[in-house]
C-alpha cells in the first residue's frame, strides 16, 4: 500500500495592499519610522566618523579608487538583501500581476536611471563635471523613486515586513540626500 501523500500547508503572506486602510497606514507609519531611525543612525555614524577623523581616511581611500567601483559596491551591497527579503515576503501570483501601468512607469524610471548612470560613467571616464541642473534632475528622479518604492513595498510586502520595506526605501532616500548635498556644495563655490 503506497504511503499517503502529506499535504503541507504553506502560509502565503498577502501583501499589505490587500489589507484594510488601518493595516496599510500602520505599515507605512512603521516603515517610515524605521526609515527615519536608519537616517538618524546614518547621520550619527557620519558625525562620529568626522569627529574622530576617520572620515578623512575613508575619503582618501575612496578617492584613490575609481568612483565607479565605490558606486558599484554601494549598489551591490544594498540590492541582494532587499531583493531576497522582498522575494521571501512576496506571493508570486501577486507580484507578477501588478498591472501594465506600474510596469511601464517602472520601465520609464529604469530608463531614466540608466541614462543618468551612463552620464555618471561618462563624466568619470572623460573627466567632466555635471552641473547643478543634473543634480536637480537627480533629486526629482530620486523623489519619483521614493514614491515608486513606497507603492512597491505596499504591493509586495506583508504587514510584518516593515523593516525590509524601510531598507528598500533607504537607497532612494540616500540618493536624494547625496544630490541635495551636491547642490548645497555647488552653491557655496
Amino acid at each position: 500500500m503506497p504511503c499517503p501523500r502529506r499535504q503541507e500547508s504553506v502560509a502565503v503572506a498577502l501583501p499589505v495592499a490587500t489589507r484594510g486602510v488601518e493595516a496599510r497606514s500602520g505599515f507605512l507609519v512603521r516603515t517610515y519610522l524605521h526609515l527615519y531611525a536608519a537616517i538618524v543612525a546614518f547621520t550619527l555614524i557620519e558625525a562620529f566618523l568626522f569627529v574622530t577623523g576617520l572620515a578623512r581616511l575613508i575619503t582618501i581611500g575612496m578617492l584613490s579608487t575609481s568612483w565607479l567601483v565605490v558606486l558599484g559596491s554601494f549598489v551591490a551591497s544594498g540590492a541582494p538583501p532587499s531583493s531576497r527579503w522582498s522575494a521571501s515576503a512576496c506571493s508570486r501570483g501577486w507580484c507578477s500581476g501588478r498591472g501594465r501601468t506600474s510596469r511601464s512607469w517602472a520601465a520609464s524610471c529604469a530608463g531614466a536611471f540608466a541614462v543618468a548612470l551612463m552620464l555618471i560613467v561618462a563624466a568619470t571616464v572623460f573627466g567632466f563635471q555635471m552641473g547643478p541642473i543634473f543634480s536637480v534632475a537627480m533629486v526629482g528622479l530620486a523623489g519619483a523613486a521614493i514614491l515608486y518604492d513606497t507603492s512597491k513595498v505596499l504591493h509586495h510586502y506583508p504587514e510584518d515586513r516593515y523593516v525590509a520595506a524601510a531598507l528598500e526605501l533607504f537607497a532612494s532616500v540616500a540618493l536624494m540626500f547625496w544630490y541635495v548635498l551636491r547642490l548645497f556644495l555647488a552653491s557655496r563655490r
